[in-house]
């Protein structure tokens, strides 16, 4: 029987109940090693340069507190593309307009709040052969 390699996912949100409920619903998939939770995406950034990191799932909430100005601008996606090439970020949002915006950066998918159980496992686990 053939080993699956683990999908190493990160959480990078605040602190609350949004990323208390993606920490347990992450924890209900196979195949995941989830690597400690993460408040700032500056740490997200130094975190993935030092262990390998396959998903960061990351809650807009973050990209809005960022002094340095709107999620919009893309440098932080930028940073973590630079991080890792192969990195698929998936990014939680608070409307369709979020979506939107969120894609035309390149992440690999975004979901509004609220409505991401079974688009996140999609997301995260790579699909299954037949």
């Amino acid at each position: 029987m053939e080993e699956k390699i683990p999908v190493h996912v990160l959480i990078a949100a605040p602190r609350g109940i949004m990323r208390s409920s993606l920490n347990s619903y992450i924890l209900t998939l196979e195949n995941i090693y989830l690597h400690p939770l993460l408040e700032t995406l500056d740490d997200a950034i130094l975190f993935m340069k030092l262990v390998h990191t396959d998903i960061l799932v990351i809650d807009c909430d973050l990209l809005k507190a960022d002094p340095s100005g709107t999620w919009q601008d893309a440098v932080w996606l930028k940073d973590a593309v630079k991080v890792n090439p192969h990195l698929k970020i998936v990014m939680l949002v608070d409307d369709s307009q979020g979506v939107h915006r969120a894609v035309e950066q390149g992440v690999y998918a975004a979901f509004v709040k609220g409505s991401i159980h079974n688009h996140l496992k999609d997301a995260i686990l790579p699909p299954v052969a037949p």
